[in-house]
């Protein structure tokens, strides 16, 4: 690839971010939206790691001594 199939393509890539670019637009401007779209990626990165976080699991509850006792002489009664 020589120097002008590069400055093509970075043009190239800067256009389908921003269609307004043309091809008279400054090196300088291309790179500061090259470099404006590399800091909305950043961005979008944390945010979507910040989602892909694993869910924290709840704790098992278990019941009290006194609830399995309850539901043990409930059970009982319902099976006489």
């Amino acid at each position: 690839m020589n120097e002008t199939q590069f400055i093509a393509e970075v043009y190239g890539i800067a256009f389908e971010i921003n269609p307004d670019i043309k091809h008279s637009t400054s090196y300088s401007d291309v790179v500061e939206e090259l470099r404006k779209n590399k800091e909305k990626a950043i961005r979008w990165d944390i945010l979507q790691a910040a989602f892909d976080l694993p869910k924290p699991e709840l704790p098992v509850i278990k019941p009290s001594l006194k609830q399995t006792q309850a539901n043990q002489a409930a059970y009982r009664q319902g099976q006489t």
